[in-house]
């Protein structure tokens, strides 16, 4: 069984910076202390610090879906929809190194 991994690209609104760094920077803190969290990685881009690119990696489907069940990351919905001019979000498989070296 191998990990599910995806990024994400955001770009923030230019007036909801701050408001959103805060409760991206919370959904991190609390995300990896979950037992089924791999990942959780924030880089904000150096030429566009109003973009940033997050990483996640879980166990399996019901570390993802425990993941999505936490009170943080409805906070971080509601910011991603009040905060943000673009997501998108790209699953991946890992390749190297291998997936199973992860669990």
């Amino acid at each position: 069984m191998s990990p599910i991994a995806f990024m994400i690209h955001i770009t923030i609104k230019p007036d909801r910076v701050e408001e959103f760094l805060k409760i991206a920077e919370e959904d991190a803190r609390q995300s990896v202390l979950e037992p089924g969290n791999l990942r959780f990685e924030i880089y904000r881009q150096d030429e566009d610090p109003l973009k940033l690119v997050v990483f996640e990696m879980y166990r399996d489907q019901a570390a993802l879906e425990a993941h999505r069940a936490t009170e943080y990351v409805a906070a971080w919905r509601q910011a991603v929809n009040d905060c943000t001019t673009e997501y998108t979000r790209i699953f991946m498989t890992p390749f190297v190194p291998e997936a199973g070296t992860y669990l």
